[in-house]
């Protein structure tokens, strides 16, 4: 009996082991949690078709936009777990957008699987040049002399620019009025025309103000100092605060329970494609970076993430409009 039992499990365990083998079979399908054209969708496209060469099957993009990346979310935790269906989420989609719903969305530290972090960046920390601050400290100390009176802008309400501005506030002890609005650009024009005094944004869409003078860097919230702004200072370094030392990133996850030959497959193909000279310099003209982790180092990433953005959101009642 005990052999019979165990000829049955050599069997199963040789069937099991030439599948992950074999892997991939057939397609691959890569959910967008946006809709086609924005940057997300773009180098989703450009992984996608990097890793079809790799793979030698096809890599199929899918958008599914709405309810700011959950919906993409809820349909990849309802997939077989078995590596043909991936998502690329930011942030914003894994971490912050499960949070925004009432209850809460889902739980992506046991939802998904992290395969591989594709790209990360800071994210600067931006005043308007008439502002008498030139650095993170300072604006901190101008913050606690003037209590209430500092308006910040974000690109809406449960943003990353909103979350991590409320974030600082939380850590330094200081107090600012939020004022939303409905993207990066339009926050930037009410931080030139005056209306609000600071803004969290990107390097890329930041940086041609700053070049005219008509906007600063004071800081920027990152685990290290971007290569494309070296002389500003991180949050983390100036305060002395290292829950500040956090970058805006972007990766590829997998169902709960894919197995882990799959997972490490993909993991290593997605850091090939990610070296690739076509998508390096893409990526590079975007301020960002390749960061190569292994699935349990972005794991970690997430998990540690999911609890300081997830009190963020508690702390200040956030939810989805």
């Amino acid at each position: 009996m005990k052999k019979t039992l165990f000829a049955v499990w050599l069997l199963w365990f040789a069937g099991w082991a030439a599948a992950q083998d074999a892997f991939p079979s057939r397609a691959v399908t890569i959910v967008v949690p946006t809709g086609p054209s924005g940057q997300t969708d773009v180098f989703a496209r450009l992984i996608a078709e990097q890793l079809r060469q790799r793979l030698n099957q096809p890599v199929v993009v899918e958008n599914k936009p709405g309810a700011g990346g959950s919906l993409a979310g809820r349909y990849l935790s309802s997939r077989p777990a078995d590596g043909y269906t991936l998502m690329y989420g930011s942030m914003s989609t894994i971490i912050i957008a499960p949070h925004l719903q009432k209850p809460l969305a889902y739980d992506s530290t046991k939802a998904f699987v992290p395969v591989a972090l594709t790209q990360s960046g800071s994210s600067p920390v931006v005043v308007r040049a008439s502002l008498p601050v030139r650095s993170g400290r300072e604006l901190v100390e101008y913050a606690r002399q003037n209590p209430g009176k500092l308006n910040f802008g974000s690109q809406g309400v449960g943003s990353v620019g909103h979350l991590a501005m409320e974030l600082l506030s939380s850590k330094a002890d200081i107090k600012m009025t939020h004022v939303p609005y409905s993207g990066t650009g339009p926050a930037l024009a009410a931080l030139l025309g005056g209306q609000v005094d600071v803004v969290i944004a990107d390097i890329l869409t930041s940086r041609p103000h700053v070049q005219a003078g008509t906007l600063r860097y004071v800081s920027q919230m990152a685990m290290t100092r971007s290569r494309a702004i070296p002389d500003v200072p991180t949050l983390a370094e100036e305060l002395k605060i290292p829950e500040l030392a956090i970058d805006f990133w972007l990766g590829l996850f997998a169902p709960a329970g894919t197995p882990e030959p799959i997972v490490r497959r993909l993991n290593q193909e997605v850091a090939a494609v990610m070296q690739v000279p076509s998508v390096k310099d893409r990526l590079e003209a975007t301020t960002m970076t390749t960061p190569a982790v292994s699935p349990e180092q972005f794991s970690r990433m997430i998990a540690e993430q999911w609890e300081i953005w997830g009190k963020v959101v508690r702390d200040n009642n956030i939810t989805a409009n």
